[in-house]
């Protein structure tokens, strides 16, 4: 079982976010983590709240043991 980190912005037109929400919730939750960013569009690392974004992977990151 390997962990899953979904990060998913709101405002995307590329990539259906309530679809992958949806798929998500079919996975078992001790090994999948989502985080929503409400302002963002498809390029989580380049828009306003990057640092944001690379900070919730960080911790991710540290919280699975990398």
């Amino acid at each position: 079982d390997t962990p899953c980190l979904f990060l998913l912005s709101e405002n995307d037109v590329i990539v259906d976010s309530k679809a992958t929400q949806k798929f998500v919730t079919g996975i078992n939750p001790s090994l999948a983590h989502e985080c929503v960013y409400p302002r963002a569009k498809h390029d989580l690392l380049n828009e306003a709240d990057s640092a944001k974004v690379r900070e919730d992977i960080i911790l991710w990151l540290k919280n699975i043991g990398c």
